[in-house]
């Protein structure tokens, strides 16, 4: 006996509400919907009008006519001050795994600027503590050493910075 088992994706997602029935009322393009399937590149997108609850959905279709998945509701019509950034609407269509990609290179790049400002920062101590030594002045180098004056290098300080190196260029006795 041979069994077949079909999946049909569009009863699926009816079964997962994602049904357009009665209550969706399909907007007219305005102009709003035809910047968001502008910015995004996706013809897909429409906006609806949600007859009992009042709201206005962003959604895009997965099965046209009948089957969309919702994106964004809005109190207001997007063309009518519910406007979404260009950003916002690009973040909101993007698929899952591509924000999850975005925001793990983010975190990369923000792991590897702290890395950066930490190293020039390490660096910079030491170069102000040889300094700090070869004026003769050990008492200053060895509170910057461990850690009893507090060190903020370029990387980290900025104006912070500048002023620590003006305090230590006149402990070593130059202005």
């Amino acid at each position: 006996m041979d069994i077949e088992i079909t999946f049909d994706a569009k009863y699926e997602a009816a079964c997962a509400g994602l049904a357009m029935y009665g209550d969706h009322e399909i907007m007219p393009d305005g102009d709003w919907i035809r910047f968001a399937r502008r910015v995004t590149g996706i013809p897909e997108l429409f906006m609806y009008h949600h007859k009992r609850t009042g709201n206005y959905v962003f959604a895009k279709w997965l099965f046209k006519p009948d089957v969309c998945l919702e994106l964004e509701c809005f109190d207001t019509p997007p063309d009518r001050g519910g406007w979404m950034s260009a950003s916002e609407l690009v973040a909101r269509v993007q698929p899952v795994d591509e924000t999850v990609r975005a925001m793990k290179d983010k975190m990369r790049l923000g792991a590897n600027q702290r890395k950066y400002e930490n190293e020039e920062n390490e660096l910079q101590k030491k170069e102000a503590i040889k300094m700090l030594r070869k004026q003769g002045n050990e008492v200053e180098a060895r509170k910057i050493a461990v850690g009893i004056t507090p060190w903020v290098g370029s990387a980290k300080g900025g104006a912070s910075y500048e002023r620590t190196c003006e305090t230590l260029r006149q402990m070593a006795g130059r202005h």
